[in-house]
């Protein structure tokens, strides 16, 4: 700060220097000509309430310049002791979302964002049809981000404020699960040419364990002598700044030791005698992975590749007399295609059956085939509701069923009702039919 005295107008005027909202320091000049003061002291207190005044509207400032990411980077930081790390997982995914409805929405500043902004949101997703409570999932993950802002002072009002859940009173609910049936799982794992992913999904199956949970496990959690296996804890990933993170499971349920069939034993130690010779492994090692998990979203991907589609190219020449077309079966045998007798080529192995869903053809005159299993389409996580549907499907007990995939009896009977009502007419036509 400086007292400047101007020998013209024989007034006193001040200068200085102050921080703006992005941290750098700006010069300024007030009070200059014939607005000056007569007065040193008068001057000076003049100064002294200028920069009172800067302070005072520099958060403000700042607040204008905070960015959703600046918001969820500050939300973050201040919940990561107080909410489990999926939750926040599953909020950052929430906000990736809306990051490809709306690009840059990320570095949008939130003084900028209105509720027609978030109304937009809201209405793409209803009009794509995403289901009610993936709507709600991130509805709520942007309430709960701006309600944090205003807590905070960051924002005098939230944008969401106004903005109601998306309704739809006419729609009629599909309350059931898919499932694979013990004979699709088969024609899906037949076909699965990577070990290691091999066992994986028929842990999966097998065990109805969550993909975290599976992809958390260590060889020390795995009892061979007794054929059970440990679930302590889940793995958590794509945090800021995290590879990953094991963390206790979701609920004090999920802590289970449940047994193994034989048929998943065999599997699992075949993979343990191939996984040991890796270099660096240990019995604390991954099992799916090694010295860290796993890429769960590329586990995911594997599964999508795995069930949907094989490709492959046939030269023209080699198709003989048939000529392929779409939803013709085509059978592989020993890695080749086989179709109407005659022309074939190498892709990967193959056992069963599939089916062209779409066919080409290129400049060097070669057929592209694109097949697939046809098995209805299901993602992984509805491997653990095919291996629930196994069970009540072969009657076992309920409360044994809840202990197995860490569940209560609650949730599996309000999860998996409609399966347990089909059960049930089976008993009541054993009764009708005992008492003819």
């Amino acid at each position: 700060m400086a007292i400047v005295y101007d020998a013209k107008t024989r007034l006193y005027h001040i200068k200085g220097k102050y921080k703006d909202e992005n941290g750098k320091w700006k010069d300024y000049e007030r009070f200059t000509g014939k607005k000056g003061f007569k007065g040193k002291k008068e001057a000076k207190k003049a100064d002294e309430e200028f920069r009172k005044k800067m302070d005072k509207s520099l958060p403000d400032k700042l607040n204008s310049q905070l960015t959703v990411t600046d918001l969820w980077n500050l939300y973050e930081d201040d919940h990561r002791s107080l909410l489990k790390a999926s939750t926040l997982q599953n909020d950052q995914d929430s906000l990736r979302v809306v990051e490809k409805i709306i690009p840059g929405f990320k570095d949008f500043k939130i003084s900028t964002i209105k509720e027609k902004t978030i109304k937009s949101v809201m209405k793409h997703l209803d009009q794509e049809q995403y289901s009610l409570n993936y709507i709600k999932k991130i509805y709520t993950t942007l309430n709960k981000l701006f309600n944090y802002a205003v807590k905070k002072e960051h924002l005098e009002d939230s944008p969401m404020k106004h903005i109601s859940m998306i309704k739809r009173p006419n729609e009629v609910k599909d309350e059931e699960i898919k499932y694979w049936t013990p004979e699709q799982f088969k024609k899906f794992i037949t076909n699965i040419d990577d070990k290691q992913y091999y066992t994986l999904f028929n842990f999966l199956y097998f065990t109805g364990c969550r993909i975290g949970e599976a992809l958390a496990l260590t060889w020390k959690d795995i009892d061979f002598d007794r054929n059970t296996y440990s679930i302590t804890k889940t793995c958590v990933q794509e945090l800021k700044g995290i590879p990953y993170l094991i963390t206790p499971p979701k609920t004090k349920n999920s802590v289970r030791k449940p047994k193994m069939p034989r048929l998943l034993v065999k599997i699992l130690k075949d993979w343990y005698s191939v996984q040991s010779q890796m270099y660096n492994f240990k019995n604390d090692c991954f099992i799916f992975g090694l010295d860290r998990p796993k890429s769960e979203s590329t586990v995911r991907k594997r599964f999508e590749r795995y069930k949907n589609y094989f490709d492959g190219w046939v030269p023209a020449d080699k198709i003989g007399t048939g000529t392929p077309c779409i939803n013709s079966s085509i059978t592989i045998i020993d890695g080749k295609i086989y179709n109407n007798e005659h022309g074939y080529r190498t892709i990967r192995e193959c056992k069963t059956e599939l089916t062209i869903v779409a066919l080409s053809e290129n400049e060097n005159d070669k057929c592209h085939y694109k097949v697939s299993m046809c098995l209805p389409d299901i993602n992984m996580h509805d491997l653990r509701h095919s291996h629930v549907s196994l069970l009540i499907n072969e009657g076992a007990n309920v409360q044994a069923i809840a202990d197995r995939i860490g569940d209560t009896v609650n949730q599996v009977l309000k999860t998996y009702a409609h399966l347990f009502e089909k059960t049930e007419d089976e008993l009541i036509e054993i009764i009708d039919n005992t008492f003819k």
